[in-house]
């Protein structure tokens, strides 16, 4: 494992600073104490930056800030899930004996087939600011993708992936948070309000397991807190609020794809 962090700051502009950080990891395959647990190496690197502003903005007290991530995971699969049946694999757990060809297993650092490589991107900004005198307005926008790449034991000709799991996310949230109203001298008001939204498309490539689809959801709130101070045995706070959500999703089923799952009885034909 190899793990380092950079922080620095700019002298000409106070308030603004960036953070850098990385950590990577790479791991031999396991073993238990008969025998080695083959293909269960892995290759981790996971990388980050960070820029952001604290301070004053034409009189507004501002803090933005922009954040980029990569998480990428290369991940052996063990060859003892290579078992003709699930029965005959629980069967050697069960009983405890070492699977078929374990003793040509070794302790290395190679990941082969069957493996998974996995990759995770992250852009997060973020802006809060005062307005005028009313609050303090955050606006967040967030985008993921996530891609996952599946490969199964082929012939040596096959070189891609038998499957591809590929989900990309924008989310958006919305966020302004009112300055206390006195309502008299010991009742006083705050509330906040806002709005979040997501819109998301998955994409399936590769034999035949999970539709891709496209979703898109979003939602409004409002909460307010009444507080009465020096009530009885202390302050007395009233909390009321409302939420309304949504959500539309369409499913992306290819001409062949539904065959397939008409043959095999998985839907209906009607």
């Amino acid at each position: 494992v190899v793990a380092g962090r950079v922080d620095a700051g700019a002298s000409f502009l106070p308030g603004l600073a960036l953070r850098v950080e990385a950590n990577l990891q790479k791991s031999a395959a396991a073993s238990t104490p008969d025998y080695v647990l083959g293909n269960t190496s892995s290759a981790v690197e996971n990388v980050g930056a960070t820029v952001g502003y604290q301070g004053d903005v034409f009189g507004h007290d501002v803090d933005v800030s922009l954040s980029l991530r990569r998480y990428h995971a290369n991940l052996g699969v063990c060859f003892c899930q290579l078992a003709a049946t699930p029965d005959v694999l629980a069967g050697l757990l069960r009983t405890r004996t070492a699977p078929p060809q374990s003793d040509l297993w070794l302790t290395t650092y190679d990941v082969e087939r069957p493996r998974q490589d996995v990759t995770h991107d992250l852009l997060l900004a973020r802006m809060a600011s005062d307005v005028a005198d009313a609050g303090r307005l955050t606006i967040s926008y967030g985008l993921q993708r996530d891609l996952r790449l599946e490969f199964d034991q082929v012939r040596q000709a096959t070189t891609g992936a038998q499957y591809s799991f590929d989900l990309l996310t924008h989310g958006v949230d919305v966020l302004f948070a009112h300055r206390a109203l006195p309502l008299t001298a010991d009742v006083r008001l705050i509330g906040e309000a806002g709005l979040h939204a997501d819109v998301q498309r998955h994409q399936f490539t590769g034999l035949l397991l999970v539709p891709g689809y496209a979703r898109v959801s979003g939602g409004l709130f409002a909460m307010e807190r009444l507080t009465i101070d020096d009530v009885i045995l202390g302050d007395l706070d009233i909390e009321a609020g409302a939420r309304v959500d949504g959500l539309a999703q369409t499913a992306v089923l290819g001409p062949q794809a539904h065959a397939s799952l008409l043959r095999r009885g998985q839907l209906d034909g009607d």
